[in-house]
């Protein structure tokens, strides 16, 4: 069989993985489920986003999308009410369809403490948003845009500033929610998570592109991963339907 073949029978697999995703139906049948060391893991689940809070969300998208901003201030003051509106329900919000993909246009925006609070949030519960159809799209953001960063990080100029407010005075720590994590101790504690469900993940419809995107920042090529090209690699890693879609409505694919 010849490498074209090939290739054409790996993007039909691929396609035919995303369709039954697709089709699945969470009511009916449950979260599909993955084997792993013995060990079956779930789909992250953690009920449905309030009504009023998903509106919320939703009426934030226009504003994200047309930049209605007068200025950098008027940026940060809204970021920091969306912020403060979500708090501890960022894991609910990451697995609800259309709210995933609003915190990912808000994480594009965002400030290094920001994104590195919505990491925080990941940490203990991995797996199983990796391999959620919409909350794997959040990790994968998140790990695009730690990228630049580690940059950031180790010249020691973080974009933005922490939030002034008392959830911030929590004890530090990957998970905490505290403002003070490194973006090196936040993908050290997610690769650890990771570790023992590599053969898993990177045979799974959503956490494969998650592991791309994480080995790459892990490689040993940083500085390229670091710069705005970098960026756009790691964030082009994407199954050919999230692509689109991405490419259509969240502005996270190079066009």
């Amino acid at each position: 069989m010849d490498d074209t073949t090939n290739t054409e029978t790996r993007h039909v697999n691929q396609e035919k993985a995303e369709d039954f995703y697709s089709a699945y139906s969470y009511e009916e049948h449950g979260p599909p489920t993955t084997q792993s060391q013995g060990e079956t893991l779930h789909p992250a689940s953690y009920g449905i986003l309030n009504p009023d809070l998903q509106s919320y969300i939703k009426n934030c998208e226009p504003m994200l999308d047309d930049s209605q901003f007068e200025s950098s201030e008027d940026l940060d003051a809204f970021l920091d009410s969306v912020y403060q509106e979500i708090r501890g329900k960022e894991v609910i919000v990451m697995t609800d369809h259309d709210c995933s993909r609003i915190l990912e246009k808000l994480l594009r925006v965002s400030n290094d403490y920001q994104i590195m609070h919505v990491f925080s949030c990941i940490i203990g519960k991995v797996p199983e948003l990796v391999i959620h159809r919409f909350s794997s799209h959040v990790v994968q953001t998140l790990l695009t845009l730690t990228a630049p960063g580690v940059d950031r990080e180790l010249k020691g100029d973080y974009m933005g500033t922490a939030a002034a407010d008392s959830d911030n005075e929590q004890e530090d720590g990957p998970g905490t929610g505290g403002p003070t994590h490194t973006y090196e101790e936040l993908v050290q504690a997610l690769t650890k998570e990771l570790e023992p469900h590599w053969a898993v993940m990177i045979s799974d419809t959503y956490a494969s592109h998650v592991i791309q995107t994480l080995l790459l920042l892990l490689s040993n090529d940083m500085a390229t991963a670091a710069t705005s090209s970098g960026a756009e690699s790691l964030g082009s890693i994407r199954s050919k339907k999230s692509a689109k879609y991405a490419s259509d409505n969240n502005s996270l694919v190079p066009q």
